[in-house]
């Protein structure tokens, strides 16, 4: 018997668990506490018939003489599955009962911990919250008896090729966490950005492809045209472009200090210029007056979102038109309730998995495994899915005239490493000379 990691889950507001978190939470940002008596936790899961082990990294808020230690629970609606006494930040584990999870997408957890105490009552704070233990991260991971899993040296049913840069690379990566997939489809990543990056999948993997899904855009360059030469006459290639979205991001426009930072940002450290906070750049101003000066700016020269919006939607249907990957309805029935845009080319998780399932729809995979249980591993595998990691923040403004239902005012977001409101964002990227650690 052997471990495989399925899924890793990170609590707070900036981790991947905002959806499972029910009644019994106080979320901050990189954790979230469970409080008062009882908390719950509606955790997905793949829905097949193997093992699985849950764990979690806690730390139990103790105090010397008043609580030692920490007292859980953990039930589900068929019974206790375990017992915990924690005095200490320790990582606890659990075996999911298999008749629980079988044909399953999600399971509940009732956590319940007695001991809840509050910071008000042992220490100088305002902090009168009921707290007993801090949920840092947790993992899924499934038991695999080595007898029955495949040979490593089994050929592949088939062999898929994505050629593209960034999206492509992404669809790539995902296809090849699948289980159900593995063994079964051979995924090759070709980066077609000047010939960069990735090696070229092995040229019997080409010849024998059974399908290819190609990127259109960029730079499509001659390596790949030959590569594209080998390709079987009988492979099904289906095309795909990358959408954009400007309308959430109304101030885009290309900023002259942008440059090359050697050793940490290659891309640049702020890719995305902001004309209005381009033009204070050079100002000499206190943060808070900086603010204020770059608030009022927007506000008044706020463009019409309505036509930047209709501009987006003009431009995805022409898209639509010429690829075999449709985006324009289902991002303008989704956007408000959906977040689908880390930035204006970067796809979140849903996106990405409309395009995928109609990438695989009718394709060679489907012959190969059951299409539902594998959409059931997409839907699983890009749950709380952090795409390029990077994510440009959206002006509350928009945010409120959108109705963006994800959206919530003090929302913060990645940004190489950091997590900053659009507030702090925007300061930052005001304040931000090249030269600057």
């Amino acid at each position: 018997m052997h471990e495989r990691l399925e899924v890793a889950f990170v609590f707070g507001t900036l981790g991947n668990l905002s959806g499972a978190l029910g009644e019994g939470w106080s979320v901050e940002d990189h954790y979230a506490w469970a409080i008062g008596a009882e908390s719950r936790l509606n955790l997905p899961l793949p829905g097949d018939a193997t093992r699985y082990l849950l764990r979690f990294t806690v730390q139990p808020l103790v105090n010397a003489g008043l609580c030692d230690t920490q007292r859980l629970d953990i039930d589900t609606v068929s019974g206790l599955l375990a017992s915990f006494s924690i005095d200490r930040r320790t990582t606890i584990e659990l075996a999911l009962p298999i008749e629980q999870t079988r044909d399953n997408r999600s399971i509940e957890l009732i956590l319940r911990h007695p001991d809840a105490l509050r910071p008000s009552d042992f220490k100088q704070t305002d902090d009168r919250r009921l707290l007993s233990l801090c949920f840092m991260s947790g993992t899924l991971v499934r038991q695999l008896d080595d007898a029955r899993e495949p040979p490593a040296e089994t050929a592949p049913g088939c062999h898929l090729i994505v050629a593209g840069n960034h999206l492509a690379r992404q669809m790539a990566e995902v296809m090849s966490a699948l289980p159900i997939l593995r063994q079964r489809v051979a995924c090759h990543f070709v980066n077609t950005d000047q010939g960069r990056g990735a090696a070229p999948p092995p040229t019997e993997a080409l010849q024998s492809a059974a399908l290819c899904w190609e990127q259109s855009g960029g730079n499509n360059g001659a390596e790949w045209s030959g590569l594209r030469g080998m390709l079987p006459a009988d492979c099904d290639v289906r095309r795909f472009a990358a959408p954009r979205m400007k309308a959430l991001w109304p101030f885009l426009d290309a900023d002259p200090r942008l440059v090359f930072e050697a050793g940490l940002y290659p891309g640049g450290r702020y890719p995305y210029g902001d004309r209005i906070g381009a033009s204070l750049a050079y100002l000499q101003l206190p943060d808070d007056i900086m603010q204020l000066s770059y608030q009022s700016m927007t506000e008044k020269e706020m463009p019409d979102l309505d036509a930047l919006f209709a501009a987006d939607r003009a431009a995805w249907r022409q898209l639509d038109a010429t690829h075999d990957v449709k985006v324009a309805e289902f991002i303008v029935e989704n956007f408000r309730r959906y977040r689908l845009f880390f930035a204006p080319p970067d796809p979140t998780g849903d996106l990405l998995r409309h395009m995928i399932m109609q990438l695989v729809t009718g394709s060679p995979i489907e012959a190969l495994c059951d299409p539902a249980k594998l959409r059931r591993e997409l839907d699983f595998l890009l749950t709380g899915y952090l795409g390029r990691r990077e994510e440009l923040p959206i002006h509350p403004h928009v945010a409120r005239r959108f109705g963006l239902a994800w959206w919530q005012p003090g929302m913060r977001y990645r940004w190489h490493s950091n997590h900053w409101t659009f507030e702090e964002h925007a300061l930052r990227y005001i304040r931000w000379t090249p030269w600057r650690p």
